[in-house]
């Protein structure tokens, strides 16, 4: 295989320990052998695109991230990918043929050189684990801090300001340790928002929690689907979406509006395919240019 062929399957190796999973827990959430798993892994056989596509939504990982590795991890990005019955290819086509066709050709992913952006970088695992503790504590700041502000817009451009100047403050580390550090902590919020969503499918179906980590919140689903209807609902709200959403989950337009109007519960598969589309739905809001209630994004000293 060519190195970008070997890199989706590193990639595939990467999620995997980064979550903390068995490979053969792994290779039976997504439905293939451990021969198969393993074989992927080690670059012997490439990454189709209907397993990269389930890898995709059972996980919550961006499938431009598993295709190139050039995203964050967790920047679940389906917009640009067709379901994998919509491709036009054949049902045994690459995730790096599908990429190609929808993405478009980079020329460091079709390079058949030396693989340099494989370099793996050690990190400290408690470094990690304390870096990880600061992030937990932000995120549980950040909704005191944003309701005490008058003008969040203000807030967010000087706090992010205030970040980069901080930075320009300290010499400069390698930027391959300082990407290896940022992905390690993507993939760490991966694996505690995987445990969370795993807990709420398996409880919806009644099954034992075996691949749920010990430190995860486990929650009865009950108390969870009405707050995900409304973020649904509201999604749902412009003409067409409705329509987007049945499409992605392959059921006919009236089990949504079913589910909606609470006549029926969705079972718990789908329950986190529904989970990932409002998220998708609502970071693609975010991220839409010309937004005026969305504050621009501060320049990346890391990067270029």
């Amino acid at each position: 295989m060519n190195v970008w062929e070997r890199g989706i399957c590193s990639r595939v190796k990467e999620l995997r320990e980064a979550i903390k999973w068995q490979q053969p827990d792994f290779a039976a959430q997504i439905g293939i052998t451990l021969d198969r798993l393993a074989s992927i892994e080690y670059g012997r056989t490439p990454l189709r695109y209907d397993l990269a596509w389930t890898i995709s939504v059972t996980f919550a990982v961006s499938l431009e991230w598993l295709a190139e590795g050039r995203v964050a991890p967790d920047d679940y990005i389906t917009l640009n990918f067709p379901a994998p019955k919509e491709t036009g290819l054949s049902e045994k086509a690459l995730l790096s043929e599908v990429s190609e066709r929808f993405i478009g050709e980079h020329e460091k992913c079709r390079n058949d050189g030396p693989d340099k952006t494989r370099i793996k970088i050690k990190i400290d695992p408690d470094d990690l684990k304390l870096r990880v503790h600061i992030l937990t504590m932000i995120r549980m700041q950040a909704p005191t801090w944003l309701g005490s502000v008058k003008n969040p817009e203000d807030f967010y451009l000087s706090l992010a300001n205030s970040v980069a100047d901080y930075l320009t403050t300290k010499p400069a580390e390698p930027a391959d340790l300082v990407n290896a550090r940022i992905t390690a902590l993507i993939l760490e919020k991966v694996r505690l928002d995987n445990a969370t969503r795993l807990a709420v499918m398996n409880a919806a179906e009644k099954k034992p929690l075996t691949y749920v980590s010990e430190s995860s919140n486990i929650e009865d689903v009950k108390p969870k689907l009405p707050a995900l209807l409304k973020r649904i609902k509201k999604a749902t709200e412009p003409r067409g979406t409705k329509t987007q959403l049945a499409k992605f989950l392959d059921v006919p337009l009236s089990k949504v509006s079913q589910w909606l109007a609470g006549e029926n519960e969705p079972g718990g598969e789908t329950t986190l395919r529904l989970l990932h589309w409002v998220e998708q739905q609502e970071r693609q809001k975010i991220k839409s240019p010309g937004s005026a209630s969305t504050p621009p994004e501060p320049k990346d000293p890391n990067h270029e």
